[in-house]
């Protein structure tokens, strides 16, 4: 894998009036320092941790991709500009990021931030863990228990590279048994307090239940289709029967003899409407009776006697009919309810058969039976299922646990190697006798427990400091043999906690010593007081400032709000 390492050569802050207000310069290889000077020191209200120290440091955390940060860079200066020149590829860029924005400019051209720290093959996971605007709560962590990506970053600092890829396999497999794990208490929680090894038994004892059941259900179907009724009861049946054939014909009839009376309505109706002609006729017949030959008149009235001897008589005729059908209609009506109501009385004589009735009574019980077996069975098999999934991903962790164990056997040598840079480095940095012990343990296989552990003990400091002092440490391990990153920045609240001003004056000459021999960049803020100015080497690495602050001459030339 090959990596192209960034630094930053300078830092332009300007205003959202163009103005530049500070303009910094940082050292391509060894130690720039922001010093923060003590100005007023009968000042109470005053204090050092307000000057911009931090703020500045997350500047350059903004140049290396970091996210906006609030609690850091407040609403106050949005719309500020930072101006750098980065070293990456050999090769310089002009690289501009406006506060409260991500986005970011490479030589002039708008990029989003994903698209900045593409191009510079910016990995967050790795710079955080060399990046350090306050402490970790762990060695490695800024967490008090390490995460899945603080190992994996740290692995892959320190070279581990085969580790860390085992390393995320290996959570990903115990984080899904775990879910696993929950999906199968969940399914078995549905039969109380049942235990694994009780399962099998009872998927085997209700797959017999439900064969059983089933073979009741199909000898009782067959039961009920083979009754024998008694004669009585079959001469009933054949009664009902030919009282239901008797009772569709009358219905029959009854809507036969409706449909006519319909019919002759709908005729009588109609002839209504064609006697108008024979009125109107007659009208004017009368108006130019005078004026009409006397044979017209005589075949007039011929035809006038015949139209009421045959069609009005016919009218009434149908009238008549329409009358005697209603009648006929009533008594079909009374016919169908009386004949109905007895056919109800037969059919209640029959479904009093109590055979029939407790047949279908055992029937119904036994299938309520088998279903709520099927039921069972049902959710039997999702917790075979689920428990079967969870001892595959078992096997998997055993199997991933077996690969990570090989690699960190092979890793020996070189974990060797980080063991005595760091007792000897507390050597250096203890006048006492301090011994240290750095281990990464890998513990036994666990289904939950992650794999590993990474301490440091240090033996012979008893002081408050010691737990910061040990951070300290690792930070330099990294500093000095990650291939990933030429850079370390340390904020001075890594120096509180604590430490003695001569053991911050080691760990400094400590981390200048290794940015020189590696080429690399060590940038830190420092406090006045936090120093031995009596030390000639440190005040040397001091003296290579990028800015000094105070209360008087703060970064922004003024003071943001809290």
């Amino acid at each position: 894998m090959e990596w192209f390492l960034m630094k930053i050569l300078n830092l332009t802050i300007e205003n959202p009036n163009s103005e530049k207000v500070r303009k910094l310069n940082f050292s391509e290889t060894g130690t720039s320092v922001i010093y923060g000077k003590i100005t007023k020191p009968n000042e109470n209200r005053e204090t050092s941790n307000s000057i911009g120290k931090t703020l500045l440091l997350k500047f350059v955390d903004y140049i290396f991709g970091a996210n906006e940060d609030k609690t850091v860079v407040k609403e106050e200066i949005n719309g500020w500009k930072l101006i750098a020149i980065v070293k990456y590829e050999n090769e310089e860029f002009n690289v501009t990021r406006k506060l409260g924005s991500s986005d970011m400019e490479i030589n002039g051209k708008l990029n989003s931030l994903k698209d900045y720290k593409s191009f510079f093959s910016i990995d967050r996971n790795l710079y955080n863990k060399q990046i350090f605007i306050k402490q970790k709560s762990h060695i490695i962590s800024s967490r008090p228990e390490p995460t899945l990506e603080d190992y994996v970053s740290y692995f892959s600092l320190l070279s581990l590279y085969d580790l860390a890829n085992l390393t995320r396999k290996y959570y990903e497999i115990q984080d899904k048994l775990k879910y696993l794990k929950k999906i199968e208490k969940e399914v078995t929680s549905i039969f109380g307090d049942i235990k694994p090894k009780e399962i099998n038994e009872k998927i085997f004892l209700t797959n017999q239940n439900v064969l059983e059941k089933e073979e009741e259900i199909k000898k009782l179907n067959q039961k009920i289709s083979s009754i024998e009724i008694s004669e009585e009861k079959l001469e009933l049946v054949k009664n009902y029967s030919d009282k239901n054939y008797e009772l569709k014909k009358i219905k029959s009839s009854f809507e036969s003899v409706k449909l006519e009376i319909i019919r002759l309505k709908e005729f009588i109706e109609e002839s209504n409407q064609v006697d108008i002609s024979h009125s109107q006729i007659n009208l004017l017949f009368k108006k130019a009776e005078v004026d009409i030959p006397e044979m017209v008149i005589k075949r007039f009235k011929d035809v006038e006697d015949f139209y009421n001897t045959v069609f009005i008589d016919r009218k009434n005729t149908l009238q008549m009919k329409i009358e005697e059908l209603q009648i006929k209609q009533e008594e079909l009506k009374s016919e169908i309810t009386f004949r109905s109501a007895k056919i109800d009385e037969i059919a209640k004589i029959i479904s009093v058969n109590k055979i029939f009735q407790e047949a279908i009574k055992i029937y119904e019980a036994k299938s309520l039976e088998l279903q709520q077996l099927k039921y069972n069975q049902g959710d039997l098999a999702r917790i075979e299922e689920a428990i079967k999934n969870r001892e595959a991903k078992e096997l998997k962790l055993t199997d991933a646990y077996t690969e990570v164990k090989q690699e960190f056997d092979k890793y020996e040598e070189l974990v060797q190697k980080y063991q005595k840079f760091i007792y000897s480095t507390v050597k250096d940095i203890y006048t006492e006798q301090v011994t240290a012990f750095f281990s990464l343990e890998l513990k036994k296989k666990h289904q939950k427990n992650r794999p590993f552990k990474m301490e440091l003990n240090l033996k012979g400091d008893g002081g408050e400091g010691v737990g910061e002092v040990k951070k300290l440490i690792v930070d330099l391990l990294v500093f000095k043999y990650n291939s990933l990153l030429e850079l370390l920045v340390h904020d001075s609240s890594c120096y509180s906690g604590g430490i003695d001003n001569r053991q911050i004056a080691s760990i400094i000459k400590i981390s200048n010593d290794i940015a020189i021999k590696e080429n690399k960049q060590f940038i830190l803020s420092v406090n006045d007081f936090q120093i031995k100015k009596d030390d000639e080497e440190l005040m040397s690495i001091l003296s290579n400032r990028v800015i000094e602050l105070a209360e008087d001459d703060k970064l922004l030339r003024f003071t943001l709000k809290e």
